[in-house]
């Protein structure tokens, strides 16, 4: 599963780092710094998205494109060889529309089922939580409580699944931690097209909450799985994946 930690935002990022390794030496030494600059020639087309959350920033340098490196690593894009090279594995030289700095309909298609399967578990949970009916941020971390208990109670304790969830139970306790874990993944069901996200001003100040709106197509997929699957069957995600079809169209 991807690290819960990770902080990486936008899923764009991950397209043009594919498209990046696949014209770069790949060489480990000062990869970074080369995918910045490759970033920075793109810096008008990606000027969409300096707004939100996860972007990265020019000003900061490399530090902001390495994580994206990570994420990328993890999902399984790219991997390391010979300790000194990152390669674009095979599977991923044509998975991608094209190499714009923004996604395509097939692009989004492709990521949300390459993610399905590099996070199932934690992409699931947050996807759910936001499918219900409420739109404000505190009474979503509620509900997401209240379901992780509810596995909790059906999940064998001594199983894989209830040590990540016990994981996912000490997260809620500290709200630095919960934002990083819920709303990187709320990010990418964003940049999917399943949820809106908002940004409201309470009052004339400075304060600020945020709502979440799910689309038809978050609850058709859900209901796609909740269907067919017991709550055992959906943590195990080797039950899940063969009976999904990603063909949606997307906002």
């Amino acid at each position: 599963m991807i690290n819960p930690n990770i902080k990486c935002r936008r899923l764009v990022y991950l397209k043009l780092v594919c498209s990046f390794a696949n014209e770069d030496t790949c060489l480990k030494k000062g990869f970074a710094s080369r995918f910045f600059e490759f970033l920075f020639k793109k810096k008008e087309e990606l000027s969409l998205y300096q707004e939100l959350n996860g972007s990265i920033l020019f000003n900061n340098g490399v530090k902001s494109s390495t994580p994206y490196i990570h994420l990328a690593t993890q999902i399984g894009f790219l991997s390391i060889s010979d300790g000194n090279k990152y390669n674009l594995n095979i599977e991923f030289h044509n998975f991608f529309s094209d190499d714009k700095a923004v996604l395509s309909t097939k692009d989004k298609s492709n990521l949300l089922l390459i993610i399905w399967k590099a996070d199932a578990l934690y992409f699931y949970l947050v996807a759910t939580a936001l499918s219900r009916e409420k739109s404000n941020y505190d009474d979503i971390k509620r509900d997401f409580e209240a379901l992780i208990l509810e596995l909790v109670s059906v999940v064998n304790h001594n199983s894989e699944t209830y040590g990540i969830l016990e994981r996912v139970i000490q997260k809620t306790n500290s709200s630095i931690a919960f934002d990083s874990f819920f709303l990187t993944r709320a990010n990418w069901l964003k940049d999917l097209g399943f949820v809106k996200i908002e940004e409201k001003k309470i009052g004339s100040g400075f304060l600020s909450h945020l709502e979440f709106h799910p689309s038809h197509e978050l609850n058709k997929l859900l209901n796609q799985i909740d269907s067919k699957h017991s709550w055992q069957e959906i943590l195990d995600t080797d039950q899940i994946l063969p009976s999904l079809t990603f063909n949606y169209e997307f906002i």
